[in-house]
């Protein structure tokens, strides 16, 4: 007690110096405590049996399509190993990368493996022998990880959340939280399947199916069939929140139903008929699915009858969206009754073999569907059926004509492949009008029905005809431009000069040959209008050589003076006629020759009538003849110069019907004259 008495006021001095501020001390500095860091946990120590065998197990549990025994490499053991024994690791992923089995601690950032199992645990865990099998958590995922994260939330997390006892004021927002995730990300997942698959809440689903016993209302039937609902004997809040809740799913029902609906008659890129088929036969897969397994299914129906029970403005437009897609399932069966009746593209190596054939029977089909099919015989369904016909006979003439054979060099052959895929395109076209005007003569041409649009179902075909134009001005293009540096033959003091210049025009053409070559894979394409910008940038250098091979004719022509510089002149150049801007320019300078070819002639008839008429003729006459004879011999060989280059060029201008009139006139003179001398003298 006395020990306890002197004490007591020092203590209570200590509790006054802590609260007062009138005594004049200093500010107190509490001593700083050093934060103790988590002691880490002692890593576990196995044996090299038991390591072993949680190794097997991890291997007996690793399920990936075709992992094999061998694909186990001893880097993945050790990896697997390190797992265990360090429990640090969270987290163990196995996957295939480069055909090479493999582990990992790590999360990964990109995978290329069709698959990857994992395994994961709490921090600290410690797997052992015993507890490994009991208490693993394991997966795997697949390349569809959305389709993975939907099962485990539908068939893992759901059901434990929904059996939960949540508080009250909570319970309502979780569960219409889960029920919109769930709605919404499993219209998601499937869509991009072409499915339409409803979410299915499985809560209320057990009151339902008890409710079903004592009163079997179908889910077609109206709401005054129902009776009350044993969803009254529970508290009012709850049944209306529950209601609240499945009212809101199925509000997206409904909605999901009407977009699958809407894209029913929505086709993706139709390549051949078959497609158009195969566009029918997922339509009638979806909507038979999606009635018989669950519109037509127990949960669905219990979930409308809790609806329909309290009169929910929900109920009457799902049961008429019920009969639409029964009307659906009709439609898509029918036309695909209908559409098995075309035939397949017939495959041939050469692309107009049986061409009217094929054509016309697959015509003559269509025209019976048109008339005989309940659902099909649409306009619109008509203008698809025949827009993919088109489409199909461009993918042929793709396939024949091979795009990357147009810059190859071989000019002649792409040409002519190009040429038939024309003349197969137009002959579809006559064969379409011809069939199509027969078989309208015939029916009932008072039906509007069938008037079509034959513009949209020959405008990509009227645009792959075009770039096949394209292709063959390329060819043809480069069989002049493209070998411009071989002229050659171009004499005289400037020929070299001349030779230069055609090097220029080559290289140039060439620079852009090359730069449009980057763009040969969207030639063909005809839904690519890119290919516009660039070969229009590709004719206008084209333009431009050709102007210059005009400046180059016109400067190589300045300085021909003679037959035989004309007829080289013509030869050397001859290459550019294929142009017909500059064979309209050659044919000119052809004309020009001739008209070279006459001024000779008249020199040669002037200068004999000079010497004609010369008073000293008599004295001179052997003189004469021998004059006559040697130009009789040079107006020959200019004539048969002339002859046989007319084999390039035409010979029938007037230029040249002048010119040769007046060569026969002149040799008939020459032949008259030496032989008055020769009888004379």
């Amino acid at each position: 007690m006395k020990k306890s008495e002197k004490q007591s006021p020092e203590t209570h001095r200590e509790f006054l110096d802590l609260d007062t501020d009138d005594e004049d001390f200093g500010p107190r500095k509490t001593p700083e405590t050093e934060e103790e860091l988590p002691v880490e946990p002692e890593k576990p120590v196995f044996s090299n049996e038991d390591l072993n065998t949680l190794v097997r197990h991890v291997q007996d549990l690793t399920i990936i399509p075709s992992i094999q025994p061998a694909d186990w490499s001893e880097e993945c053991c050790r990896v697997i190993r390190e797992f265990f024994q360090d429990p640090s690791y969270t987290t163990l992923i196995i996957y295939y990368e480069d055909g090479k089995l493999n582990a990992t601690l790590r999360s990964l950032d990109y995978c290329d493996s069709t698959a990857f199992a994992y395994f994961t645990r709490a921090p600290w865990h410690v797997y052992t022998v015993d507890n490994f099998l009991t208490t693993v958590l394991f997966g795997v995922i697949n390349r569809d990880a959305n389709n993975s994260i939907l099962k485990f939330m539908q068939n893992l997390y759901a059901p434990i959340i929904l059996r939960h006892e949540w508080p009250q004021i909570i319970q309502n927002a979780l569960f219409s939280s889960l029920h919109g995730f769930l709605v919404c990300f499993t219209d998601y997942v499937y869509k991009l399947r072409d499915r339409t698959v409803l979410y299915i809440p499985r809560e209320g689903l057990q009151e339902a199916r008890k409710y079903k016993h004592s009163s079997d209302v179908d889910i077609a039937s109206s709401p005054d069939e129902s009776s009350n609902s044993s969803f009254q004997e529970s508290p009012e809040d709850k049944e209306k929140l529950l209601v609240q809740r499945l009212e809101n799913v199925v509000s997206y029902w409904i909605k999901q139903i009407r977009e699958a609906l809407a894209n029913m008659y929505t086709r993706k890129k139709l390549e051949n008929l078959k497609d158009e088929v195969k566009h029918w036969e997922t339509i009638y897969s979806n909507f038979k699915y999606l009635h018989d397994n669950q519109l037509q299914g127990g949960d669905v129906q219990s979930i409308i009858r809790i609806l329909s029970n309290v009169c929910s403005a929900k109920v009457e437009p799902f049961r008429q969206l019920i009969t639409r897609v029964r009307n659906a399932i009709n439609e898509s069966r029918s036309n695909l009754e209908y559409l098995k009746l075309l035939p397949d593209a017939e495959e041939s190596d050469d692309l107009l073999s049986e061409i009217h054939i094929n054509i016309t029977r697959t015509i003559y089909l269509s025209f019976f569907i048109w008339q005989e099919s309940p659902f099909y015989k649409t306009r619109y369904n008509m203008e698809k059926l025949y827009q993919t016909l088109s489409t199909q006979i461009i993918l042929r003439c793709q396939e024949y004509a091979n795009h990357h054979k147009i810059f190859e060099g071989d000019a002649e052959n792409v040409i002519s492949v190009f040429t038939k895929c024309i003349l197969y395109c137009e002959m579809y076209k006559k064969v379409f009008s011809i069939l199509t005007q027969n078989i309208l003569s015939y029916s009932n041409n008072e039906n509007q029905s069938y008037c079509i649009d034959n513009e949209s179902i020959f405008q990509n075909i009227d645009v792959f005809v075009k770039r096949c134009h394209d292709v063959i001005d390329i060819c043809d293009a480069n069989t002049v431009f493209g070998r411009c540096n071989k002229v050659g033959m171009l004499g005289g003091p400037k020929g070299i000069e001349h030779e230069r210049c055609c090097r220029n025009i080559k290289n140039i053409f060439h620079e852009n040959l090359m730069e449009l070559s980057m763009a040969q894979h969207i030639i063909l394409d005809v839904h690519n209008y890119k290919w516009i910008e660039k070969f229009h940038k590709f004719k206008t250098v084209v333009s431009q050589l050709e102007y210059m091979v005009r400046d180059l004719i016109d400067f190589i022509f300045e300085n021909v003076t003679s037959v035989q510089e004309g007829i080289e002149a013509i030869y050397a150049l001859q290459i550019f006629k294929k142009r017909k801007c500059l064979r309209e320019l050659i044919e000119k300078k052809w004309n020009q020759v001739w008209l070279i070819f006459d001024e000779e002639i008249e020199s040669c008839s002037i200068s004999i009538i000079d010497e004609i008429k010369t008073p000293s003729f008599s004295f001179y006459h052997l003189g004469l003849l021998s004059g006559l004879s040697i130009k009789q011999r040079y107006l020959n060989q200019q004539y048969e110069m002339m002859i046989n280059a007319s084999d390039w060029f035409d010979g029938n201008s007037v230029q040249a019907k002048y010119t040769l009139k007046r060569y026969k006139s002149v040799l008939d003179a020459i032949i008259k004259y030496k032989n008055i001398l020769s009888t004379t003298y």
